[in-house]
């Protein structure tokens, strides 16, 4: 008896102190929860997001040389790698040949409309000639001064002329149905020439690849040697002037969040000393597990509720990023000023200004048509 006295006071003060300890916890929490402002939702479960531009080839081909590799930093317009020529050299010399011929063969077929022309003023003339020789013969049967058969003879010409005249007119008709008075370059045998030659100086345009847009490589999938076809995913250019974040905010916590306003960002990287301001830019149509690959199925027995998050997407002024740089996928810690009123919604062609390769696509196309233009103009001289 005297043996357990001492071992029930020692486990009694040590669950004493243990029920103080949680007690402090507890009160801890409470109040540190309760002097948070009423006004600010935070979540560290933000990430940088990016774009991930995937580098492709238009045209099959094997690789002849790369100019970029992962971690460089490369500007818009810039040669990440080019193809090797050998085959549309080849293919240029069959165009340049086709069309060479083509223009020969539609020139010929201008003369040969010119020379029916000149056959159909001959055969008139013998028309004529043939009705005159017939009128003055007509009625000699009568008074012996012509042969029957002789007269015969003579109407015979007349249909006989007749006929060829007609057969020339049609061959001149089918002729200049095909061949229209137009320019020579507006022939459509001759625009289809030119057509395949464009398609070959575009081939080579094309096995130069460029960056669409400033930023640094990643994920290199080439090399050299290699054969390629179009759509292979080669590498990925990630611009970094241009980063989001991608907070994930409790469904309990986007009451009062709306587009537009004041946001904290710090980053693990640099940490409280080096703080972004941002703004919410938009919050995600659903949650994150409606869009999974397996969407949640919750019409199950066994069903249970859990809170769901949902992205909101923070625009960072590119200002910033420039003196601190983030990387796409880095940690972040987000509070939203959900006190904020504000009634001007954000104006997200700040995340889709520059999304378009129409300016270059013009460009090459350009310089397909000065080439053609040059070919063209060297034939058609002779």
């Amino acid at each position: 008896m005297t043996t357990q006295t001492p071992l029930n006071r020692s486990k009694k003060k040590r669950n004493t102190l243990l029920v103080i300890f949680i007690l402090i916890v507890a009160v801890t929490t409470g109040t540190w929860y309760a002097l948070q402002p009423a006004f600010q939702q935070s979540t560290d479960d933000a990430y940088v997001a990016g774009q991930q531009i995937i580098i492709t080839s238009q045209e099959a081909g094997t690789v002849s040389t790369i100019k970029a590799d992962n971690t460089q930093t490369v500007t818009k317009g810039s040669e990440l790698l080019t193809l090797s020529r050998n085959k549309l050299a080849l293919q240029q010399q069959a165009a340049q040949a086709n069309l060479q011929t083509t223009v020969r063969e539609v020139k010929s077929s201008y003369l040969k409309i010119e020379q029916l022309k000149a056959q159909i003023k001959a055969a008139k003339t013998k028309l004529t000639q043939a009705e005159q020789d017939y009128q003055r013969r007509m009625g000699g049967d009568k008074d012996g001064s012509v042969l029957p058969e002789a007269l015969a003879h003579t109407k015979n010409m007349v249909s006989i002329n007749q006929q060829n005249l007609n057969a020339l007119n049609k061959q001149l008709q089918a002729a200049e149905t095909q061949l229209p008075k137009e320019q020579l370059l507006d022939n459509p045998k001759i625009q289809a020439a030119i057509a395949q030659l464009r398609q070959v100086y575009l081939a080579q345009i094309n096995t130069t690849i460029v960056a669409p847009k400033n930023g640094m490589i990643a994920q290199r999938a080439v090399q050299v040697g290699q054969h390629i076809q179009p759509g292979q995913p080669l590498m990925t250019i990630v611009p970094l002037d241009k980063v989001w974040i991608e907070a994930n905010f409790k469904e309990t916590q986007l009451r009062n969040m709306k587009p537009g306003q004041e946001v904290t960002v710090v980053s693990d990287i640099y940490g409280e000393e080096q703080p972004y301001t941002g703004v919410v830019a938009g919050i995600g149509a659903g949650t994150g597990s409606v869009f999974s690959a397996i969407p949640a199925q919750n019409a199950t027995g066994n069903w249970i509720k859990i809170i769901q998050r949902v992205p909101v997407k923070i625009y960072i002024d590119p200002a910033q990023l420039a003196d601190h740089p983030l990387r796409i996928g880095m940690s972040m810690n987000v509070t939203v000023n959900t006190g904020a009123v504000t009634n001007n919604r954000f104006d997200n062609s700040s995340f889709i200004n520059d999304e378009s390769l129409t300016s270059s696509d013009q460009l090459r196309l350009q310089k397909v048509d000065h080439d053609v233009d040059a070919f063209v103009q060297q034939i058609t001289r002779t």
